[in-house]
Formats: structure tokens, sequence, C-alpha cells
């Protein structure tokens, strides 16, 4: 009787810690379907709240989420950068953003994002004579 009432709470032990285990992180993993999003417009990017759970891609479902506007296939989010000097190209870090407007480009590599003089498509004129005005000949376009 003492082994059998032992038993059984070990089981009933195992049994509870198997449970919560397998509801705080361990366990067996749940197989879950990847998530589609449905892409009224066709530009790649899907409607966040028409979603299927599936392991083939539906017709009309793409994996990215977030279009601006699914009903338009020229507005969804694009890669921006901040562009403190407004010279049209801005630095660092590009952010996935739909329409942010001011202080912000759509072109990175920004020179020097405090001077609007300076940017990769600013044009450097050779002072070959040393006359202190650029030749017209003797360009180069960049930072530097």
């Amino acid at each position: 009787k003492k082994i059998y009432i032992k038993q059984l709470i070990t089981v009933c032990i195992l049994l509870f810690m198997g449970e919560v285990y397998g509801q705080f992180g361990g366990g067996d993993p749940i197989d879950v379907a990847p998530k589609w999003y449905r892409d009224y417009d066709g530009d790649g990017w899907g409607n966040t709240n028409d979603i299927q759970e599936s392991y083939t891609r539906p017709n009309g479902y793409v994996d990215k989420k977030g279009d601006c506007n699914d009903q338009n296939s020229s507005i969804f989010p694009k890669n921006y950068y901040v562009d403190s000097d407004g010279d049209g190209f801005g630095r660092g870090a590009a952010y996935l953003l739909c329409n942010p407007g001011s202080g912000y480009a759509t072109r990175g590599g920004d020179c020097n994002d405090n001077d609007a003089s300076l940017h990769p498509n600013t044009r450097w004129y050779a002072d070959s004579d040393g006359d202190g005005y650029g030749d017209n000949n003797n360009v180069y376009t960049g930072c530097t």
C-alpha cells in the first residue's frame, strides 16, 4: 500500500510538472502554420487585417505585412533615412515607414547631414590653374 501511494504521488507530480512545463515554454513545440496577409493591390505588401494561417501561400496572400494603402500598388512601406539638413539624403539606419513626412529622405549616404551643400550629388570642380575658379571640364561628383 505504501509503494502504491508513493507511485501515485510521483505520477501526479510528473503529470503536473509536465503540464506546467508545457504551458510555460517547455514541452513539445506547438506546430503553428505561418501567417499570410492579403495583398489586394499586388504590391507585395499585405493587409494586417486580412490574415490566413497556412503551410502553403494562399493565392493573393504574401508574407510581408503592413501595406500603407492596400488599394494603391504605388503606396507601400519604403526605407526612409533621417534627413536633418533637408538635402534629400539621409544618414544612418533606414526605417521602414509609410509616408513619414518632412525630416526623412528615401536616399541614404549623406556626406554630412548637418550641411545641405554636402551630399553624394555635390559637384566639385578642379581648379587646375589656381585662379580660384573651377574647371567645368574637370568635375567630380561625390562627398569629397
